[in-house]
């Protein structure tokens, strides 16, 4: 790890960053930012525009009593893929293990002149009267202060849980805050638990999709990033692969599922109803089907108010497990009114009423079943129910498709199932009675035993068996 000398404004290279207390800044990248390169020839790098977050960085690190300091822009060889695959995979560590984490943010100014507190005038006067220091704290939290770019970058989720100590700063370098004074504002602001803002230990017990809300508004330059920034949150690691675009996102949830068997992860809701076919439209570019995983942080939105069930925990704690089709998991399907099946993620929506009443529904997402597996229908909808006999039952092993192709997801109805054979049994008598849970249907994978017919796919020489019994009443 490179790290900044506050006195001499050279990087050294340190093996062990657990050895050293440093500061760290948090900021968001702007024009003319200092790179490693830069840093080889100080006379260069100070000619820069953003050379000045270095500098105060240093000052204000040095004046805590702090060797050394770590600044983003600076401190990573990007040429060398190696090296900036373990900053990226360490980033969450190295935040959480800062002695004091300072966040700049550019483009909020508090009006307050900048003057010099007494005690940092020595330490000023030892780098140069251009430097600007930090001013006494402002009386009031600015108004403005969730309007800032900083809230909705993508990496600075992770620097503002990850450390302990945050302090905040103006385009002035005037100090509005720290983490602790501005708890209520930030986790407004953020959507951030405040049990998580307190102590960063608390964040395993947050739901996957809970946390994945977090990042839901915020974005990353690259579109990889919007996935490795998120690392740390989820404590994974992967390797990066700028130029995969999308699939980045699909590889972190897949690192998730290795982790964790927390079903919330498949919460989501794609972004727009009415992308969706929710007006009544016919455009063939609708989505009607989905796999598992999520495409964006963005259709984890609607999880903010998502908890952990505790009512159905039994039968969804096992494991479930991801293969190169799907996943393979035993649950118990319930069925719905639309003839869909409704898949428990073994979580509840904690909705509050006009009248301060709080309810925690259980939330399911609506399955259709296809040849190959089950698919999500309907990807924008999801069910809520009070009932908490809704997922009782026999559980028996089920396949998901985790990702489809757009032709897939669009089409009206889902390949292979174009042509179904449904099968009807007529006793002829009142006096016999057909139990249709008992049926036991071959193939299996073509038999929907709600709907209790053959997905035949045009096959014109399809036969299937049932296997059932009568019984005389």
């Amino acid at each position: 790890m490179w790290l900044i000398n506050t006195r001499t404004l050279a990087l050294e290279l340190v093996v062990d960053p657990k050895d050293q207390e440093y500061a760290i800044l948090s900021h968001t990248w702007g024009d003319g930012e200092v790179t490693f390169h830069d840093m080889e020839n100080l006379t260069a790098a100070r000619s820069k525009p953003s050379f000045g977050k270095i500098k105060t960085t240093c000052a204000l690190a040095l004046d805590c009593g702090y060797q050394y300091a770590w600044v983003d822009t600076c401190c990573i060889n990007k040429e060398s893929s190696a090296e900036l695959s373990e900053a990226i995979n360490s980033m969450f560590q190295w935040y959480r293990d800062a002695a004091v984490c300072f966040a700049f943010l550019a483009d909020l100014d508090t009006g307050t002149a900048a003057t010099v507190p007494d005690q940092l005038k020595e330490v000023r006067d030892s780098f140069g009267a251009s430097y600007d220091m930090p001013v006494p704290p402002a009386p009031t939290v600015p108004d403005n202060l969730g309007h800032c770019r900083w809230f909705t970058r993508g990496w600075t989720l992770q620097e503002l849980i990850a450390p302990s100590d945050v302090e905040f700063y103006d385009c002035n370098w005037c100090f509005i805050g720290t983490k602790q004074s501005l708890m209520e504002e930030l986790s407004a602001i953020t959507w951030i638990d405040i049990n998580v803002l307190e102590d960063v230990e608390a964040l395993p017990t947050v739901p996957i999709a809970r946390r994945m809300s977090w990042a839901a508004r915020r974005q990353t330059t690259r579109q990889e990033d919007m996935a490795y920034c998120l690392l740390g949150i989820f404590d994974v690691n992967m390797p990066m692969i700028y130029g995969e675009g999308p699939k980045a996102f699909l590889r972190l949830q897949e690192e998730i599922v290795k982790e964790n068997n927390d079903l919330s992860l498949f919460a989501w809701c794609s972004e727009r109803e009415e992308e969706n076919g929710d007006d009544g439209g016919t455009d063939s570019s609708i989505e009607k089907f989905r796999g598992l995983l999520a495409r964006s942080p963005k259709e984890f939105a609607r999880c903010r108010h998502l908890e952990r069930s505790r009512a159905h925990s039994s039968a969804q704690e096992g494991e479930f497990v991801l293969t190169n089709s799907g996943f393979r998991l035993n649950t118990h399907l319930a069925m719905s009114q639309l003839c869909e099946y409704i898949l428990n993620v073994n979580c509840l929506y904690r909705v509050t009423k006009e009248d301060d009443q709080v309810s925690t529904p259980s939330l399911g997402i609506p399955l259709t079943k296809t040849p190959s597996g089950f698919v999500r229908v309907r990807p924008h909808t999801r069910l809520l129910t009070l009932d908490p006999t809704a997922w009782v039952g026999r559980t028996t092993p089920v396949y998901i498709h985790k990702h489809l192709t757009r032709a897939e997801s669009t089409c009206t109805v889902f390949p292979g199932t174009e042509q179904s054979f449904a099968f009807v049994f007529e006793t002829g008598s009142r006096r016999w009675a057909w139990q249709s849970d008992d049926a036991i249907a071959r193939p299996a994978a073509l038999w929907d035993d709600f709907q209790q017919l053959f997905m035949t796919a045009q096959d014109t020489r399809f036969t299937g068996i049932v296997e059932f019994s009568l019984t005389h009443k």
